[in-house]
């Protein structure tokens, strides 16, 4: 479905290691749009063209097929040895038009069939052409223009090779529809194209003057200002969206304006622009709106950096997270980020979908078809809630619907591709996402992802400022893990579950750090807390057994779940799950424990707290890129193993949860 759009990643690169690359391609088509008919007319001419859009149509539309073969009989007639032409011709009418030949002369019925075959290509050029120019099949047809150095009708527009900013303005230039593309790379939003029909509909068609300028220019008195937040919200999160609002054109009269914004990334992962398309709404017929969903998407999403690299020098972020890479902050930073896109499941696929390289990864990374069919129809769908107008809506999602779902009509295809897209993001996000994201092939997409995540950037943020204020007073970590540690006690304000840090190198294990949940739980302050060992939660009726298994695992340096009574500071019981997941450095020393705790009340949510309990503690790091050299530090068998996926969490979690208490201790236990 994505590679009727457009070019995949991957394919690409391989044009361009073939040589056979050139993007002005993907922007001819958008100009093309713009003149259908001459386009249309002058490509007729073209043999490849017939081939490519013949084999088009045979995959895709086959009464279209039926058409353009009718079309082509007729044609083909002029080649017919005359003795013979009569009667393919009378044979052709017959078939074509369904009333009968006899007593027609051949004259008459040349005449009737150029009429037939005129009509035809009417029809295919109003039905699937644009169609076609939206396709994949397009792009081929240009490339391999491109390949074997063919010339085309010196009439037909196209797109030279240039910077990108060129090409498309090149590509926009014949729309009937507006379009504007502002810099978000640098302060302002400022517009540094716009092309004539933008003029022709507001009024200011003096470049000159609307360059360099904020869109804020066109709103006036009764411009929704909840809509505007809106638009802001999308173009400061780098998100695709449509609206509807009112506008003033330069004479001062209003008029409502269909806008629909495609953020634009380079393959650095930068945020460098967004595309505007602006259409006058109460203009738009169904025939208009048609053309108007077909040019939007067209619009490109990314771009090769080197077509329209950033100035000498011009190099920003927004903090070290996108930095030098080998610094100790930005390491953290990279560690915990997993974390942070577990926590925010379904805003971490829809960052995914921002990309064709992180889509491509993650359904590479995919193992069954059912996955990857779910992945696909997701991705499809996302675009059918973007869609304003109620019957373009409904046309789009009964595509899907027999695409993907049912071949029988739907009564309200709308309603079932936005159920069945949501099941497939919460089959994706909840059962595929996390291993992916701490898998290889997802640590891979790290950098691109978090080029453009503003949430993780704010969290992370800064780390250092109140750093002091988050540790246990009087501790002093090793310089070494400063910056994890950090990065560590902002993350953990984030975690819907208590979270205490312990540090390993120090007698007794003392808690180094503690979240606020972990305070409201067990009823001690964070000051009251920090310095201890956990084991002032213990009293008379605590499981010894269970200590015994915690002494064991954390000697060894493992993981370990265990479910046991432990006591508030006002003396009542609660009953206590408890996961420690180890963090071992370079040299295979055991420096930090991180505890999650969770309160065994009842079971109604156990499913459902269990599973997002085990995602949280498979994306908490669980190495850090130092390390301590003996005697600093002991070795610990657990150094050698393999963190645990979530699949393994959830089952150490599911056996602790549900395990009898037991009462007896443990032989081997000193208390």
């Amino acid at each position: 479905v994505r590679s009727n759009v457009r070019y995949s990643s991957e394919h690409v690169r391989m044009l361009k290691q073939l040589g056979a690359y050139d993007p002005s391609v993907f922007f001819t088509r958008i100009l093309w749009l713009g003149s259908l008919d001459k386009t249309w007319e002058l490509l007729l001419q073209v043999q490849l063209f017939c081939e490519h859009f013949e084999h088009f149509l045979s995959e895709r539309h086959l009464a279209a097929f039926d058409l353009w073969r009718s079309v082509q009989l007729i044609q083909e007639l002029a080649n017919v040895p005359p003795g013979e032409r009569e009667e393919k011709m009378h044979e052709l009418y017959s078939k074509l038009t369904g009333l009968s030949s006899v007593g027609k002369s051949s004259l008459l019925l040349k005449g009737q069939l150029d009429k037939e075959a005129v009509r035809f290509t009417l029809q295919l050029k109003d039905s699937v052409f644009a169609e076609f120019l939206g396709s994949a099949a397009c792009v081929s047809f240009l490339q391999d223009v491109k390949h074997h150095g063919l010339q085309l009708s010196d009439g037909l527009p196209q797109v030279v090779k240039g910077e990108w900013l060129d090409m498309i303005s090149q590509a926009s230039a014949l729309l009937a529809e507006a379009v504007l593309v502002v810099d978000m790379y640098h302060p302002g939003a400022h517009i540094v194209v716009a092309n004539s029909a933008f003029g022709t509909l507001t009024g200011y068609d003096d470049f000159e003057w609307v360059k360099g300028k904020n869109c804020s220019f066109l709103q006036g008195p009764e411009t929704e200002l909840d809509v505007l937040q809106e638009i802001v919200q999308c173009l400061r999160e780098a998100r695709p969206t449509q609206v509807e609002l009112t506008n003033y054109r330069k004479d001062g009269t209003k008029f409502r304006n269909q806008l629909s914004l495609q953020p634009v990334r380079d393959t650095n992962g930068t945020y460098r622009y967004s595309i505007a398309l602006i259409t006058d709404a109460d203009a738009l017929t169904s025939q208009k709106r048609a053309e108007y969903e077909r040019l939007r998407h067209l619009l490109p999403n990314s771009f090769e950096v080197e077509l329209q690299p950033l100035p000498q020098g011009d190099s920003k972020s927004s903090i070290a997270i996108v930095g030098d890479l080998g610094s100790p902050l930005v390491t953290a930073q990279r560690s915990f980020a997993a974390l942070l896109w577990i926590l925010d499941q379904c805003g971490t696929m829809q960052l995914i979908a921002c990309y064709d390289t992180t889509v491509t990864t993650f359904r590479k990374w995919l193992e069954e078809e059912t996955h990857k069919l779910a992945l696909d129809f997701w991705l499809a769908a996302r675009e059918v809630d973007v869609l304003l107008d109620d019957e373009t809506r409904r046309t789009e999602a009964a595509r899907l619907a027999e695409l993907f779902l049912s071949k029988e009509p739907l009564d309200d295809p709308v309603t079932r591709v936005r159920k069945e897209s949501d099941a497939a993001l919460q089959l994706l996000s909840e059962d595929k996402l996390p291993d992916f994201i701490c898998s290889p092939e997802g640590v891979g997409c790290h950098s691109r992802l978090l080029d453009s995540d503003t949430s993780v950037l704010t969290v992370l943020d800064d780390v250092l400022d109140d750093f002091v204020n988050r540790i246990w007073a009087t501790y002093q970590p090793y310089p070494d893990v400063v910056h994890f540690l950090a990065c560590a006690t902002r993350v953990m304000d984030q975690i819907p579950y208590s979270v205490c840090i312990s540090d390993t190198t120090i007698p007794g294990n003392p808690l180094v750090a503690v979240n606020d949940r972990f305070s409201e739980m067990t009823g001690y302050s964070t000051h009251e807390s920090l310095g201890r060992n956990c084991r002032f939660l213990q009293g008379p009726l605590t499981e010894w057994s269970q200590v015994c298994k915690i002494k064991s695992h954390v000697k060894s340096g493992t993981e370990v779940c265990v479910k046991m009574r432990n006591y508030r500071r006002d003396g009542r019981i609660f009953n206590n799950l408890v996961a420690l997941k180890p963090v071992h450095d370079v040299n295979g020393v055991m420096r930090y424990i991180f505890g999650i705790q969770l309160e065994v009340s009842d079971s109604i949510r156990a499913e459902e707290n269990l599973r997002r309990m085990s995602r949280v503690l498979a994306c908490l790091p669980s190495r850090l890129p130092t390390g301590l050299d003996p005697p600093c530090g002991h070795t610990s068998p657990g150094a050698e193993r393999t963190p645990l996926t979530q699949v393994l969490w959830l089952q150490q979690l599911r056996e602790a949860f549900f395990r009898p208490p037991s009462d007896e201790p443990c032989d081997k236990c000193v208390v």
